[in-house]
């Protein structure tokens, strides 16, 4: 387990993070508790201390990754969220942003950006390997693409519109582990190792 005073400073980076991926990725203002930030922390180091443990060996940074993920989803660190489009028309109209327009699945949308973000700081940082003749900068933007992609997905899915809605409801109303994230994960390297014939 970390020390005290690095958990704390990696809260504090994790808050920064989530409100930097609310504003730019997902286009919305939204309040991000530093104490449930904490609680994420402290539980993957958990469960990351415990996966060396019991493999004895190193994890793959997709564990890593998804487990980050996973509880951000599961301790949701993201108290309410609304659209900056919504909060700017209702500024226009001089009201105020109708609750209804809350993104109420907010915590697990901003769980699967922060997948993606970092799994392009791990390959930034070499520590997930390059498929073989890609650089590093054309394998992140493939991994962007992928997730892109994968966000804008209009195929038709179970019972929603597309994959990322399916994912997006299973997350929030069904059993969805760690293992679960893990798979995402592990799609968007291999898509992205091969993504427009490279």
């Amino acid at each position: 387990m970390l020390p005290a005073d690095q958990i704390v400073a990696a809260a504090h980076d994790l808050r920064f993070t989530l409100d930097q991926i609310l504003r730019e990725d997902l286009q919305c203002f939204g309040i991000v508790s530093l104490a449930n930030c904490h609680d994420v922390i402290v539980h993957l180091h958990r469960d990351i201390d415990r996966l060396y443990a019991l493999h004895q060996k190193l994890v793959h940074p997709a564990k890593h990754v998804a487990y980050a993920a996973f509880w951000i989803r599961k301790i949701k660190p993201v108290a309410s969220a609304f659209y900056l489009s919504d909060i700017d028309d209702a500024k226009k109209g001089g009201r105020l942003v109708d609750e209804g327009r809350e993104v109420a699945d907010i915590n697990e949308r901003i769980a699967l950006f922060y997948l993606w973000r970092l799994i392009e700081t791990y390959v930034a940082e070499r520590q997930i390997a390059l498929p073989a003749g890609l650089s590093t900068e054309k394998y992140i933007k493939n991994i962007s693409s992928v997730f892109q992609d994968f966000v804008a997905d209009r195929s038709l899915g179970p019972a929603l519109n597309n994959r990322f809605q399916a994912v997006l409801y299973d997350m929030r109303y069904r059993t969805f582990g760690p293992h679960h994230l893990v798979h995402i994960a592990a799609y968007l390297l291999r898509e992205a190792a091969n993504y427009g014939g490279n």
